[in-house]
């Protein structure tokens, strides 16, 4: 049974609105690890550089959340989500499959992977609830102080 829902997604540079968002408790506590700015500091271009989109999430007319997309290697992006707990979980996966529709529209993009971090339980519950398989967890990755 599909439901339909009024969930747009569109690409955006409004960082001001971004960092808002992201400084946000719902948003911040799944964002932000340990080590990342304080709340209410984040500012997305000083703490990740200018190598980043930013995909807004609207529900009508309302903001929901935003995903961060990052590209990885050639032909994968990463996306980081950062949903508002007010949109459903209906909402929510229509929102990952309209930016699943934007992204793949976009040249060059043929792979979409995500990072959820190791506290985030909701985060990786949705991933999986989307479709997203795990390579491994945590990711393989070098971490500067084996931090």
């Amino acid at each position: 049974m599909s439901v339909a829902t009024n969930i747009t997604v569109e690409f955006t540079r409004d960082l001001a609105l971004i960092n808002r968002l992201v400084n946000r408790p719902e948003i911040y506590e799944g964002a932000v690890d340990d080590h990342g700015p304080k709340r209410g500091a984040v500012d997305l271009v000083k703490w990740l550089g200018t190598s980043f989109w930013t995909v807004l999430v609207r529900r009508g007319a309302e903001v929901g959340g935003f995903f961060l997309v990052k590209g990885r290697k050639w032909g994968t992006w990463e996306i980081h989500t950062n949903l508002l707990p007010m949109l459903s979980g209906v909402e929510k996966q229509a929102a990952l499959r309209a930016l699943q529709d934007l992204l793949f529209a976009q040249p060059g993009c043929e792979r979409l992977s995500s990072y959820v971090p190791r506290c985030n339980r909701a985060g990786a519950t949705f991933a999986v609830k989307v479709g997203f398989t795990f390579d491994a967890l945590p990711a393989p990755d070098w971490v500067k102080h084996g931090v």
